[in-house]
């Protein structure tokens, strides 16, 4: 009897706790009035509403942000993180209309030859003829009928000449950096079953003997090894130092940023500062005032022994490329650093700026549910603590360390730059 009494007691003190946890939390529920107002617009709209739509949550929670922040469901969450680490499925190609405006590094668009430029007039499938596509949609609706891995060919015009290339969807791990002097223009690609640089043209341009060029395209991919972007920068100044080049084209036009950990890696070899320190990069500044400093790997600049560091972008340059050439910018003792920007046509106007995004997201994640919300939490600064949101980099900020080239056929920013070696 006496051991029934303790187990109804300790029974009856666990129902107690239960019920005044769960009690307090139906109260505070009640008590806050947004909780209180959002669960009635909630349940009255999944009752009453004709045009219900499944993704309320969705709409209701990117509606009260900006648009750099964004609500993810469990499955573009998953989605999102598999991208960033560079793993991609499908042939490569980014289209406007039936335009090749992007080919994606690594994927079987690229290994076939196909490059940027192009228009496709024809797709072939397995056993079929070919069919002559009048526009995007055509084409997409041909190619989801083609099964994954099986080859496929395209007719694919360039001014006119018009070339054949075979290639397949499937999945690949995406690349980002390639490299480029007097000797010959590389890449990165797991041709070999891992990934490697490799030689795969002449060199895009008259370099001369003491130039190299790196194009990045985006702060992503794994960090550890060569499928990611820090990593293969590493990998292209290792070439740069080995083959005796001192002046270094960075180019960032088109790159949109990624994650700043990245450009903290990638800033330690290009900040004029004492060997083996770690340097701040850039400053978060947010909305109560406190400042989290973000710092560099371990710097390594002087091994490079450069003369000049030159940069081009454009006004798609941003974010975390923003943060890179800012840093560089801030370190610049020797004055070494120049940037050249593209021209954007706005209104008949040339104007030359970077992007401007000098704000950071952060990524908030619910453990139970497994979707995620991104917000806007902080402006970023530079290690000088300019701002640049906005603005992006312009010549009014940089005065001499910037250049706005004459708008002339060809790459006229990248022989810009060269004339400025």
């Amino acid at each position: 009897m006496k051991i029934a009494k303790r187990i109804l007691i300790l029974v009856g003190c666990l129902a107690l706790a239960i019920g005044g946890f769960f009690g307090g939390y139906i109260v505070r529920g009640t008590q806050d009035e947004d909780i209180a107002a959002l669960k009635f617009v909630l349940d009255t709209y999944k009752k009453y509403y004709l045009e219900e739509t499944d993704d309320y949550v969705s709409v209701m929670a990117n509606s009260i942000i900006d648009r750099y922040s964004y609500y993810y469901t469990k499955e573009e969450y998953e989605l999102l993180n598999k991208v960033a680490m560079g793993s991609r499925a499908g042939c490569g190609i980014t289209l406007n209309g039936l335009n090749i405006y992007g080919v994606i590094g690594n994927s079987p668009a690229e290994k076939a030859g196909i490059v940027t430029g192009g228009t496709i007039v024809a797709i072939k499938a397995p056993g079929e003829e070919f069919t002559t596509l009048s526009d995007g949609k055509s084409f997409s609706e041909k190619l989801s009928q083609i099964a994954d891995d099986t080859d496929f060919i395209l007719k694919i015009a360039y001014g006119d000449t018009t070339k054949e290339y075979t290639l397949k969807k499937t999945e690949y791990q995406e690349t980002y950096v390639y490299y480029s002097d007097e000797g010959g223009a590389y890449r990165f690609s797991d041709k070999t079953g891992k990934m490697e640089m490799e030689r795969y043209a002449d060199a895009i341009a008259n370099f001369g003997s003491d130039t190299g060029y790196i194009y990045y395209k985006s702060f992503n991919g794994t960090a550890n090894d060569l499928r990611g972007s820090s990593k293969q920068i590493e990998e292209a100044l290792k070439k740069f130092k080995t083959s005796g080049r001192k002046n270094l084209i960075f180019d960032l036009r088109g790159n949109g940023g990624g994650y700043l950990d990245i450009a903290q890696h990638i800033a330690a070899h290009l900040i004029d500062a004492e060997s083996g320190t770690r340097q701040v990069v850039a400053r978060a500044v947010d909305k109560y005032g406190k400042t989290t400093e973000y710092l560099s790997a371990k710097v390594d600049y002087a091994t490079y022994n450069f003369e000049k560091i030159i940069f081009l972008a454009d006004s798609n340059s941003a974010s975390a490329s923003e943060v890179l050439m800012g840093a560089a910018i801030s370190y610049d003792k020797k004055d070494k650093v120049r940037l050249v920007l593209a021209a954007t046509n706005v209104g008949g106007v040339n104007v030359y700026r970077t992007y401007g995004k000098g704000i950071m997201q952060t990524t908030y994640t619910d453990i139970f549910r497994g979707d995620a919300l991104r917000l806007t939490t902080a402006y970023i600064e530079w290690p000088d603590g300019t701002r640049i949101h906005g603005t992006g980099l312009t010549k009014a900020l940089l005065g001499e360390k910037c250049t706005e080239p004459e708008v002339l056929s060809g790459d006229y920013v990248l022989n810009a730059a060269i004339n400025l070696i």
